[in-house]
């Protein structure tokens, strides 16, 4: 399965601090071995292009990708 896990862009604090949802996403992409992307509104059409078969969005207010 081809897929990934996305998290707002603001989970991505320095690097001492970083935010629950990213801890969740960090802990899912180990077990289910996929990647962790950060997103913001720039990333969605990229995401859309890549065709994933499984997306995993923790932490974002818009989950309508597709």
């Amino acid at each position: 399965m081809r897929g990934i896990i996305t998290v707002s862009k603001g989970e991505f604090s320095p690097p001492t601090h970083y935010g629950s949802f990213l801890i969740v996403a960090r802990d899912l992409s180990k077990i289910l071995h996929m990647p962790v992307i950060c997103v913001n509104k720039t990333v969605y059409p990229y995401i859309a292009m890549t065709r994933p078969n499984l997306v995993i969005s923790i932490g974002t207010l818009n989950t309508n990708i597709f």
